[in-house]
């Protein structure tokens, strides 16, 4: 395993649960949370209120499900970017600077390499 991926495996890990936690953000904002009851009247008075409570109930989870599912998505969502952007930052990071260490490692070597000490010293021979 290089260097580069070993300094940055637990960064690359936290984008990557960033993506997922945005994915299951999308996830959480597309389910169906169920459908309303109306309220109807029967002919009797102790089916009419029965079947009234049950759909107020009804109703009632409906809207505690959709405030879950707007807390949850949401807190997904933001959770995720937060993710990204803060371990993405340190990944970003961590490539300029190997980037940058492998171009001076190779432009020093290409000096060491192309450098003749005679014609540093200014005298050019061609006999050994």
């Amino acid at each position: 395993m290089s260097s580069f991926i070993r300094k940055v495996l637990f960064d690359i890990i936290g984008v990557a649960a960033g993506i997922i936690s945005v994915v299951l953000s999308f996830i959480v904002f597309g389910m169906n949370t169920g459908v309303y009851e109306l309220a109807a009247k029967y002919g009797g008075d102790a089916y009419t209120g029965i079947q009234n409570a049950s759909a107020q109930t009804a109703n009632n989870i409906i809207y505690l499900s959709k405030i879950l599912q707007q807390g949850l998505g949401g807190i997904l969502l933001v959770g995720g970017l937060a993710l990204i952007a803060c371990f993405g930052k340190k990944v970003f990071d961590a490539y300029n600077d190997e980037k940058q260490s492998f171009t001076a490692m190779v432009s020093t070597n290409d000096i060491k390499e192309n450098i003749n000490p005679i014609e540093i010293q200014g005298e050019i021979s061609t006999e050994e």
